[in-house]
């Protein structure tokens, strides 16, 4: 079904026929569903710190090795548009003349009524304000205002990426999250005396997230001295094909291949491509205000000490498993070990060499995942699952990854007492300071099929394995139990209203 034209377009993608077609297969045959052993626990899988042990662990990381270079990863390409979703359906809907109470009634929703009486706490209001002429009082200075903040002809916010808009006002200046991020960066991911914060972003956003960085350039001079901010996109390669209800290669009115962004999975590329020994993983929505930048830092700081202290004991074995043959009796210690650092009981075949498969188990990437209680939060939760090869691992898994008509699957899913924030500090080198290639350790069938609206079309898309979840799905992992203040994601405009935001 491929023509000159299309192997043409593949090869400048960076996509070979056989990935093409592998894409294609799982249309065709369908998914593969994760299947879930039960919600890790406090106890079970996820580990809790007491203060004692937060001081620990905090202590082990400022006392790391000088030589361990560490670096903040922030995936920041999304634009505000869905932040904004309530906004654009209230200048769509509403009726020229009605009410803000009206229109809510009418809608069900009060959405727009928290947000007309909060209107004066958000950060960007003088913004608008001041290319506004209308009276407050004016029956249309609502929609004036939003018009003003999402179209091209104000402000343009619904266009713009989270990282750069307006998220905390203080006394003298607002910050945006790309602002506090790299005031957090300064706190714990500071090696050499430079704090390195890696943002991946859209190309198109390049000059926005520049314009912020000279913001933060002119306003804050010498703590620009201690950064070193890097960029990158999501590589074309890891674009997928959408297909038609058919099962199809869906083709535009010019007859090409239509490929889209394959989610945030596509960023195992981007982190493959850093060279640190540690590595902090945050969502750019997530950020909180100066005032409780301390309680964020603490814990920040505890997880990368347990990574480092885990990572050191795994290092020594790594390192007696591959320096000589060793008994059945010292393995069986070894392996005993290695399971007491993990937390998990290591499966080793019986047909496999024992000391290989043991390296094996130990000689992956590791990371150490912040686990928030959950309180009806949506987002990817952990979970003893049972793998290809029947062995019992901690994973972090989207609800979209379970089979939702079967019911005891559901019923584990939503037996889940912690969720994932995206808190994770990953360890990227092994014990010989090479760098994983971390593209091994992705289980592609942990793909997911979507539906979409393109135009008046409905199409079909391919997600990669998620970056914390299928794409990390082979990686030695550790949960620890966050306290909720350390999460703060802004997903509704009117998230900003929420006291963790406000100054």
């Amino acid at each position: 079904m491929l023509n000159a034209k299309d192997l043409d377009y593949l090869k400048e993608k960076g996509i070979s026929a056989e990935e093409f077609q592998k894409q294609l297969s799982y249309f065709e045959n369908g998914v593969s569903y994760i299947n879930l052993i039960r919600a890790a626990t406090v106890g079970d899988g996820i580990i809790q710190l007491d203060q004692a042990e937060i001081e620990q662990y905090t202590t082990i990381f400022e006392q790391r090795d000088t030589g361990v270079q560490l670096m903040k990863f922030v995936p920041a390409s999304g634009a505000a548009s869905r932040m904004f979703k309530a906004l654009y359906s209230y200048v769509q809907d509403r009726k020229s003349g009605q009410s803000t109470a009206d229109y809510c009634l009418e809608a069900k929703d009060d959405f727009m009524l928290v947000f007309e009486k909060g209107l004066k706490k958000f950060p960007f209001y003088d913004k608008v304000r001041a290319e506004l002429t209308a009276n407050e009082n004016d029956s249309e200075f609502l929609v004036s205002f939003v018009r003003t903040l999402l179209t091209e002809n104000g402000l343009n916010f619904g266009s713009r990426p989270k990282g750069v808009l307006p998220f905390h006002r203080y006394e003298d200046e607002v910050h945006s999250p790309f602002v506090e991020h790299f005031k957090e960066s300064l706190e714990y991911a500071t090696s050499q005396n430079k704090s390195r914060i890696h943002f991946t972003i859209s190309e198109a956003h390049l000059p926005l997230f520049e314009q912020e960085e000279l913001k933060v350039k002119n306003s804050f001079p010498i703590l620009y001295e201690k950064l070193e901010i890097s960029y990158s996109y999501q590589k074309s390669l890891t674009d997928t094909i959408a297909v038609d209800e058919l099962n199809q290669p869906f083709r535009t009115d010019e007859g090409q291949l239509f490929f889209r962004p394959g989610g945030h999975g596509a960023l195992m590329e981007n982190l493959n491509d850093i060279d640190a020994d540690v590595v902090f993983i945050k969502n750019i929505d997530n950020v909180q205000v100066e005032r409780d930048l301390d309680l964020s830092v603490s814990y920040k700081k505890a997880l990368a000490g347990v990574l480092l202290q885990k990572q050191e004991a795994l290092f020594e074995i790594a390192a007696e498993l591959e320096a000589a043959p060793l008994s059945h009796s010292e393995l069986t210690n070894l392996k005993a070990e290695v399971e007491q650092i993990l937390g998990r009981a290591i499966a080793i075949d019986a047909q496999s060499d024992f000391q290989s498969a043991l390296l094996d188990s130990v000689d992956r990437p590791l990371r150490v995942c912040g686990m928030v209680k959950n309180e009806g939060q949506a987002g990817g939760g952990p979970f003893w699952v049972s793998t290809k090869n029947q062995r019992e691992e901690l994973q972090i898994i989207e609800s979209v990854q379970i089979d939702d008509s079967n019911p005891e699957q559901q019923q584990i899913l939503n037996s889940a007492t912690h969720f994932n924030p995206v808190d994770l500090v990953c360890g990227l080198k092994n014990h010989k300071g090479i760098p994983f290639n971390l593209k091994e350790y992705i289980d592609y069938d942990q793909v997911f099929i979507s539906s979409k609206s393109l135009g008046e079309a409905q199409i079909k898309a391919l997600e990669l394995p998620g970056l914390w979840n299928g794409s990390m799905a082979g990686w030695n992992t550790v949960f620890v139990e966050v306290p909720i203040l350390t999460f703060n994601p802004v997903k509704t405009v009117n998230d900003l209203l929420k006291s963790t935001h406000q100054v």
